[in-house]
């Protein structure tokens, strides 16, 4: 039996792995479970570099392996609002947002160009109608926290060699926190974390989301696919409180400031709202469009 040629199987991965970043990159071309199946390989991959000690090869597959990430976050975002799971569609984006800001620095690692800022642009569109305008936020003190690759204690005083946010043999380098004291929680606009979405009323242990998904729904409805091209413009719009009447004092601000409109805008002469304006490349056939212009 002839010796294996290490040589040879990092040439065979490479080859998968470029194909995998090929598919990775036209999202638009494949159905979900297409793409599924790409990043699933990319992983394997990423384990076949490290496996041979080719650190180039497993940084190159994590590269990949977060784009495709980010690519089937959105195509899951996509299906849940059409569903009408809002929050789910919310959390898959911000998961896609995200995978794509940990690439930043790392894209010509890709054996194939990826359209990284492209589809971070096309995930932020996707987030724009949505209502959500407070969030949770906590304070912690942390006690301690160690390296992810070599589990060195992480402090100011201790340098372990491996640098926060670096890639290492196909691993992005991060502090693991593994004692901490909450300090404080609050609320939030600019959270940093997106996913912790206040959503409303508690009624005897059941969540009341007051928020208004029209715009979000008129959206994704016009959306061909996950990826189909679009352009969302906000600007703001004033109009007299008579356009609420129906508008119970205990619902969300049409201002969209997260107070309700008995606390916020009730009573003043010109109330503030967001106006969005969608653009659609190719609308999706049979479309409902909504004419309000109050999305």
């Amino acid at each position: 039996m002839s010796p294996i040629s290490w040589k040879s199987v990092e040439h065979a991965v490479s080859t998968k792995l470029a194909y995998s970043a090929r598919v990775l990159a036209e999202p638009w071309r494949y159905d979900l479970d297409k793409l599924e199946s790409a990043v699933a390989a990319a992983e394997e991959l990423r384990s076949s570099g490290r496996k041979i000690g080719s650190e180039q090869l497993a940084n190159a597959s994590w590269v990949v392996h977060r784009f495709g990430e980010a690519v089937v976050a959105v195509g899951r975002a996509y299906t849940h609002v059409r569903a009408g799971k809002h929050r789910e569609g919310w959390i898959a984006l911000v998961d896609g947002e995200d995978a794509l800001n940990a690439l930043h620095g790392f894209e010509s690692l890709s054996p194939v160009a990826l359209p990284v800022d492209w589809l971070l642009q096309h995930v932020l569109q996707m987030q724009k109608p949505f209502p959500y305008q407070l969030f949770a936020s906590s304070g912690l003190k942390i006690r301690k926290q160690v390296c992810s690759i070599c589990g060195s204690p992480v402090s100011p005083f201790t340098d372990c060699g491996h640098e926060l946010g670096g890639l290492y043999m196909g691993e992005r380098c991060g502090a693991v926190v593994l004692d901490a004291e909450l300090m404080e929680a609050s609320l939030v606009r600019h959270p940093a974390d997106k996913r912790c979405v206040m959503l409303g009323s508690s009624e005897g242990g059941i969540v009341r989301d007051h928020h208004n998904y029209r715009a979000v729904d008129h959206l994704f409805a016009n959306l061909v696919g996950p990826f189909a091209r679009f352009q969302v413009t906000v600007s703001t719009r004033h109009y007299p409180p008579t356009k609420f009447q129906s508008l119970s004092a205990d619902r969300l601000c049409p201002c969209r400031s997260g107070e309700t409109y008995g606390r916020c805008c009730k009573g003043k002469k010109r109330i503030p709202v967001e106006h969005l304006d969608m653009v659609f490349e190719i609308p999706a056939p049979g479309a409902r469009v909504i004419k309000d212009e109050l999305l």
